[in-house]
């Protein structure tokens, strides 16, 4: 007898039976990296859909790390409420700029389960009617936005505020891919196109599954 002979397809057999599951455990659904840098807009996406954007100051390249997303809440029509995730990702101009004309932000975070997730873009939606006029420190108006078909779920609405100097309008997406959610709001001089809305969403949404 030859024993080796024996054991040594068992041995080889093993090695593939570890490796296959070692495969199996990185590639199942949900075993998925934290969101990265890549996994979010970035200057060159913004700046290709919306030129303005090129000489405005406040749009760098950084992208922080940020796995708050502040989301639309019907309860609470006239602030975003905060929703806290395993990892995220912010890029944008930041807030709170009244000298500015036009503002991009948008955040991307991952939560621990799909029912976080979805239980935001329920909210989003209802937000939309639920909050279509509402006080926040000004009047405000919500109307909904057309979007193409984006991942799982999906949301756009426009918000006009009724400055004394004029309206000001931001545009919000907001689409869910898992147990991913991104949000994004855009705020120019003039409505965003729905073509450039459409255009800069299709973008983020790719990159971030």
């Amino acid at each position: 007898m030859r024993p080796t002979r024996l054991h040594r397809p068992a041995t080889r057999l093993g090695v593939v039976v570890t490796t296959l599951a070692a495969l199996l455990v990185i590639t199942a659904p949900g075993a998925r990296a934290a969101v990265g840098n890549d996994d979010i807009v970035g200057r060159a996406d913004v700046v290709g859909v919306f030129p303005a954007f090129k000489h405005n100051e406040w749009l760098g390249t950084h992208v922080s790390r940020d796995k708050v997303l502040p989301y639309p809440d019907p309860e609470v029509c006239s602030t975003p409420s905060e929703a806290t995730g395993r990892s995220g990702r912010w890029y944008g101009t930041g807030f709170g700029l009244s000298d500015m004309e036009e503002t991009f932000n948008a955040y991307l975070v991952e939560f621990s389960n799909a029912r976080t997730a979805k239980a935001i873009l329920r909210g989003a939606r209802t937000y939309v009617t639920a909050c279509a006029q509402h006080w926040a420190g000004l009047a405000a108006t919500v109307r909904p936005a057309k979007l193409p078909r984006l991942g799982d779920q999906r949301v756009a609405f426009r918000t006009v505020l009724a400055y004394a100097s004029g309206p000001q309008e931001t545009t919000t997406v907001v689409v869910r891919v898992r147990k991913r959610v991104l949000v994004m709001r855009i705020m120019q001089p003039t409505t965003v196109p729905a073509r450039k809305l459409a255009q800069i969403s299709r973008i983020a949404v790719r990159k971030m599954r």
